[in-house]
C-alpha cells in the first residue's frame, strides 16, 4: 500500500508538473503572439513614418526650391529695374552735360566778349595798346576754360563710377 502511495503521489506531482509546463507554454505561446503583433506594428509604424519623412523631405526641398526661384526672381527684376534707370539715369546726366556745356560755351563767349569790349574801351582811352595785357588776359580765360572743361571730366568720371559701383553693389 505505501508502494501505492508513493506511486501515487508520485503520479500527482508529475501530473502537477505537467500542468504547470503546460500553463507556461501557453504562457510563452501568448507572450510571442503579442510580441509579434507589437514588432509587426511597429514595423507598420517605422515604414509610415519613413514614407512621411520621405515626402517631408521631398515638400521641404520643394519649398526650397520655389524660394530660390523667387528670390532669383526679384533679383533678376531688380537688375532689370536698376538697368532702366540706369539708361534713363544716363539720358539725364547727357542732357545735363549738353546743357553744363552750352553754359560753359556761353560762359566762354561772354568772358572773351567782356575781354574784349575792356580792352576796346582802354584803346580808347589810351591810344597804344598793349599786346601783353591782351595775352594775359586772354591766356587767363583760356586757363578757366581748361578748369572748367577738367571740373566737367571729373565729374563725369565720378558718376561713371558711382553707376559701376551701383550696379554692382
Amino acid at each position: 500500500m505505501n508502494k501505492l502511495i508513493e506511486c501515487s503521489n508520485e503520479y500527482d506531482n508529475i501530473t502537477y508538473e505537467r500542468m504547470e509546463n503546460e500553463n507556461n507554454l501557453h504562457t510563452l505561446k501568448e507572450q510571442i503572439s503579442f510580441e509579434q503583433e507589437y514588432h509587426q506594428q511597429r514595423q507598420q509604424e517605422f515604414e509610415y513614418l519613413e514614407k512621411f519623412h520621405y515626402d517631408f523631405n521631398k515638400e521641404f526641398n520643394k519649398n526650397e526650391f520655389h524660394n530660390i526661384v523667387k528670390k532669383i526672381r526679384f533679383v533678376f527684376s531688380f537688375i532689370s529695374f536698376c538697368l532702366e534707370f540706369l539708361v534713363l539715369f544716363s539720358q539725364d546726366y547727357q542732357e545735363f552735360n549738353a546743357i553744363r556745356l552750352s553754359e560753359l560755351e556761353t560762359l566762354y563767349q561772354t568772358k572773351l566778349e567782356t575781354i574784349k569790349n575792356e580792352f576796346l574801351k582802354r584803346d580808347e582811352q589810351q591810344e597804344t595798346p598793349k599786346p601783353r595785357e591782351v595775352r594775359v588776359a586772354i591766356n587767363t580765360t583760356k586757363k578757366e576754360h581748361r578748369s572748367l572743361i577738367e571740373q566737367n571730366q571729373l565729374l563725369k568720371d565720378k558718376l561713371g563710377k558711382y553707376i559701376i559701383r551701383f550696379v554692382f553693389d
